[in-house]
């Protein structure tokens, strides 16, 4: 990229940028990112995008070597003001070619070479105005599975983002639930001890606690292996068939099995108060 070019950029100047408008469509760094990517990547400056875009609009949807548009850099990154810019300029592609909201829903909905879409991005690097403003344009993307097989509730728990754990569930009716090897949103809240976030999983998807993974555990063998107290009475309160389920690809653990081998005494008291025959097994 011409070096100027690139320093206006990074630096969010817009007179230089202006200055340099002719080289907006053909200029890219070694990793193909465009003016509008360096802008998002060191800038929260929306003037500098509009400046961009109005040049031309298409580099709103160019991606980089890594697949990736302006949006997850921004969302990656926090740059909050960046990401309601591109948005406006998807909505007035929206509204001129009257395509029925299909320039924002390909905004938000595309996917970079590991599946991540920005709120992925924005989840993953715990950016909360980012998630809230993507979520609130389209609560749909909480669905889109990335190349881990990971939903946006998964990392959000799997990375312990607290709040957008909070708001994908408070927003989203049914958001999807899946992560990798078969593990579900239940199976990792399991292992942080996440009482009142496994209570409102099971609101939404009473079923979970049947879910087993590849290795045939279910979230109660999660918290027995990882000495997890609260969720364990959660789970064989809401049912306490769970403490039967014995794992068909690993030597038919239950999850007393786990407990016990771990040392964890109180889930093997909490297992036992309740299912005090699944010793046998």
């Amino acid at each position: 990229m011409d070096p100027s070019l690139y320093r206006a950029a990074q630096e969010a100047n817009l007179d230089a940028l202006r200055e340099k408008k002719e080289l907006f469509s053909t200029q890219l760094t070694p990793n193909k990112n465009t003016p509008l990517h360096v802008v998002a990547l060191f800038n929260d400056s929306p003037e500098c995008i509009a400046e961009i875009l109005r040049t031309n609009v298409s580099l709103l949807y160019e991606v980089n070597l890594d697949g990736d548009t302006a949006l997850h850099i921004a969302a990656r990154n926090g740059m909050f003001d960046v990401g309601i810019m591109m948005f406006t300029w998807a909505n007035r592609i929206d509204e001129e070619l009257e395509t029925g909201g299909g320039a924002l829903k390909k905004l938000l909905t595309w996917r970079n070479r590991n599946g991540d879409t920005a709120l992925h991005e924005a989840i993953r690097n715990d950016n909360q105005k980012m998630v809230i403003v993507l979520l609130k344009r389209d609560p749909e993307i909480a669905n889109i599975v990335n190349n881990a097989l990971e939903t946006p509730l998964f990392v959000a728990i799997d990375e312990r983002r607290v709040f957008s754990v909070e708001f994908l569930l408070e927003l989203c009716p049914s958001p999807a639930y899946i992560g990798p090897e078969g593990r579900t949103a239940l199976h990792a809240a399991a292992i942080y001890d996440w009482k009142n976030i496994i209570e409102r999983l099971l609101r939404k998807h009473p079923t979970l606690t049947k879910e087993v993974d590849d290795f045939g555990w279910t979230a109660l063998h999660y918290a027995a292996r990882y000495g997890a107290v609260k969720v364990t009475r959660e789970l064989l309160h809401a049912d306490k068939l769970l403490a039967y389920i014995a794992a068909e690809k690993d030597s038919n653990k239950t999850a007393l099995h786990l407990a016990t081998c771990e040392g964890y005494v109180k889930i093997m008291e909490e297992i036992l108060t309740n299912c005090p025959d699944c010793w046998e097994m």
